[in-house]
């Protein structure tokens, strides 16, 4: 039995590091997660993003790598306060400048529509990508964090984090 299982992890490790070298070859399989609540499906590869908590109350999922390096989080939450999507940006801001105290937080792309920004932002060592919409009175965002545990380069972050970024698919009902 613990050569099995030895086998198996040895397999998985093998899965995964295939997938973030980018192979061509490699198909990838996309678990989906849907909310009705919030009418949004998120699709999301299961090879890597394989710890999922669905939160309780129904506003969204977190899926986290088992190296605890990547986090997805995507839920939808009422837009009680009739904010723009500029001033849910600068609240997005706050709270990540609140949620990191001492750590640098710098724009590297920033992107406005006029219902939805996307911004990829450095925090201390980790990558923060951040897609927030607003749709009637709902916003729905989806945060992608890289680098979590901190023993990522830069560079091997950004390349990590544009790979997944190009694999998960958001659609709004």
């Amino acid at each position: 039995m613990d050569r099995l299982l030895r086998v198996s992890l040895a397999g998985s490790m093998l899965l995964v590091a295939t997938w973030l070298a980018g192979a061509e070859s490699f198909p990838t399989v996309l678990e989906r997660y849907c909310n009705s609540r919030y009418g949004f499906c998120v699709d999301y590869p299961e090879v890597l993003l394989n710890q999922k908590h669905i939160s309780a109350n129904n506003d969204g999922i977190a899926v986290l790598s088992s190296d605890g390096n990547f986090q997805l989080r995507v839920y939808g939450y009422f837009n009680v306060m009739g904010w723009t999507v500029n001033d849910e940006y600068v609240d997005f801001l706050e709270v990540v400048q609140s949620n990191h105290p001492g750590a640098e937080v710098k724009e590297l792309e920033k992107t406005f529509k006029d219902d939805q920004f996307e911004v990829l932002l450095l925090v201390g060592k980790k990558l923060h990508y951040e897609r927030t919409v607003l749709k009637g009175n709902t916003f729905i965002s989806m945060t992608l964090e890289v680098n979590r545990r901190g023993n990522l380069s830069f560079e091997d972050s950004q390349v990590q984090a544009k790979q997944l970024l190009n694999e998960i698919k958001l659609s709004l009902d």
